[in-house]
C-alpha cells in the first residue's frame, strides 16, 4: 500500500515494477502482447493516469530504439473495462456469496 498526497508520485510507485518487466522482456525478445491491469476508483483518474502512462512509454520506447532494442508496446491502449461499473450501474448489480 502506498499513501501520499496528491501529485507526489504514487503511481510511479506501482509503475515501476511494471514498466521494468516490460523493457526487460523486450530486451530478450520475449516482448509479445503485454497487459497490465490497474484499477483506479475513478473513470477520471483512469484517463489522467493513461496519459502519464502514455508519455512514460513513449519516452522508454525512444530510449529502447536509440539502443537497439526492440519497444516495450507499439500501441498504448486503453481498454474500457473502467466504464463497467457506470454502464452496469448500482442497481443491476448483485451480490455472489
Amino acid at each position: 500500500m502506498v499513501t501520499a498526497g496528491v501529485s507526489s508520485g504514487k503511481t510511479y510507485a506501482f509503475a515501476l515494477p511494471i514498466m521494468t518487466v516490460l523493457v526487460y522482456r523486450a530486451m530478450v525478445k520475449q516482448g509479445g502482447a503485454n497487459r497490465a491491469l490497474v484499477v483506479y476508483p475513478r473513470t477520471s483518474l483512469v484517463e489522467d493516469q493513461f496519459h502519464s502512462f502514455y508519455h512514460l512509454i513513449t519516452g522508454i520506447n525512444a530510449e529502447m530504439t536509440s539502443r537497439g532494442f526492440d519497444t516495450i508496446t507499439a500501441r498504448p491502449a486503453l481498454d474500457a473495462g473502467q466504464m463497467l461499473a457506470q454502464s452496469i450501474g448500482p442497481q443491476r448489480i448483485a451480490p455472489h456469496f
